[in-house]
């Protein structure tokens, strides 16, 4: 299987490559250590993966669930932060989020 880094490599661009992809490492880690230290009040689907470390898929997967609440403007999914670490806090836990029936 040829990846764009073994292309660039065979194609002399080896060194310029691994530079630039080292630059572009080292300034998204940056980017998702400052994120996950300080998370915005409304994060989008993409960034709330980011700071809790999981797929997109799974936090799409518990918007569908309705574990994790959102708010929905047009067609863009919106979670705060407030929502988010609610959900942590009640995975950590042990409560589902569900009210239980007395």
């Amino acid at each position: 299987m040829v990846t764009i880094e073994t292309y660039f490599a065979g194609m002399g661009h080896g060194i310029l490559w691994a530079e630039m992809s080292s630059q572009n490492k080292n300034t998204s880690t940056e980017a998702l250590n400052q994120l996950r230290a300080n998370p915005p009040k409304l994060m989008r689907v993409n960034e709330v993966a980011a700071v809790v470390g999981i797929s997109v898929r799974t936090v799409n997967r518990l918007i569908a669930s309705k574990q994790l609440r959102v708010c929905r403007l047009g067609r863009r999914i919106i979670i705060r932060r407030e929502d988010l670490f609610e959900y942590v806090d009640n995975a950590l836990t042990g409560n589902s989020g569900d009210k239980a029936e007395a």
